[in-house]
């Protein structure tokens, strides 16, 4: 089971954080990520985003330039800035799917550190792309890469 964690692109300023929209500089920042993408062969079941609009935004947009739109990115609960990263650490824990979670820092980072028992530290920068693998056999991640746009 792979694991794509990504931070959203650059978003402007908003007064309701919620409403934060990617600005041209993020767009680009997530076209360079597919970019990026692109030749890895990935294979995603589902695309989650927090339902924050610069996540929304983001998850459109590697949905629409990787899979044709073909994987609906769908809005799910607890992947907010400082949700609590047990709740998905135990969700993905518990599938055989390919995921791709697109969200927030500090939990992106909270999540993969948690997901790797606290040995690194993984930062997202905006539109860092992190990739983790579970071994099926005993349980646990490793990071296989990272990249920034």
């Amino acid at each position: 089971m792979l694991l794509y964690l990504v931070r959203h692109g650059e978003a402007g300023s908003a007064f309701d954080d919620f409403q934060r929209r990617l600005t041209d500089h993020g767009k680009m920042q997530v076209m360079s990520v597919c970019e990026k993408l692109k030749n890895s062969n990935l294979k995603i079941d589902n695309i989650f985003h927090s339902g924050l609009v610069r996540a929304q935004q983001t998850s459109e947009i590697i949905s629409q330039n990787l899979f044709n739109s073909e994987i609906t990115p769908e809005r799910a609960p607890n992947l907010s800035p400082e949700d609590d990263v047990t709740i998905w650490g135990k969700k993905v824990g518990e599938t055989n799917k390919n995921i791709m979670l697109v969200g927030h820092m500090p939990f992106m980072g909270n999540l993969a550190e948690y997901l790797l028992n606290f040995s690194e530290e993984v930062v997202f920068k905006t539109a860092n792309v992190a990739c983790l693998k579970r071994s099926d056999l005993i349980s646990s991640w490793k990071l296989l890469w990272k990249f920034t746009p």
